[in-house]
């Protein structure tokens, strides 16, 4: 029982950071950054090793303790939504406060679609917040917003981080966006 509850105290720190960000759609995120925000494209993309693969990469590692890590996350996914079906590719880079147990910060990067709608993100920025295992994004660009709700796909790296660490982790969940091209 100690384990657990050391599992569910770990859980409850990083919960209200997470809610806080997941319970933002990007369509609460744009209104809430400008009020004159309204999407002509809506749309939800897809990370998983069948429809593409988004990858977390760090060095130094991520390890047991807090530190500032120069991190990496790219890669492609699936999209479907009134623009039609595309493929997303994403490249965000920047150093988090992050641990095996989470953390957070600002990535920056761009987002293009194979279509070309959306339009090109060239720049946004991502606010990040991680738990174990767990990665929310939170993207905003020009006339573009979107959250992205990622869980590490590799259990090894999972387990293993907090006595080797992690420099590679594949990322799988979805993202959905708004934007008004």
């Amino acid at each position: 029982m100690r384990k657990r509850w050391g599992v569910v105290r770990r859980q409850l720190w990083v919960m209200p950071a997470l809610a806080a960000l997941v319970l933002h759609s990007p369509l609460s995120v744009a209104a809430s950054t400008d009020a004159s925000f309204v999407p002509t494209l809506v749309g939800a993309c897809t990370f998983s090793p069948a429809t593409g693969s988004l990858t977390l990469d760090a060095n130094p590692t991520i390890g047991a303790l807090p530190g500032t890590v120069p991190v990496t996350i790219s890669g492609t996914g699936m999209c479907a939504g009134n623009a039609g079906v595309n493929v997303i590719s994403l490249s965000l880079s920047g150093s988090l406060s992050i641990s095996c147990a989470g953390g957070s910060g600002t990535l920056v990067g761009s987002a293009s679609w194979s279509t070309g709608l959306p339009n090109t993100q060239p720049s946004m920025s991502a606010t990040v917040v991680a738990g174990p295992g767990t990665v929310v994004l939170v993207l905003d660009g020009l006339a573009f917003s979107a959250v992205a709700n990622l869980t590490w796909d590799d259990p090894v790296a999972l387990a293993t981080c907090p006595i080797i660490g992690a420099s590679s982790t594949g990322l799988i969940g979805g993202l959905s966006y708004a934007s008004q091209s």
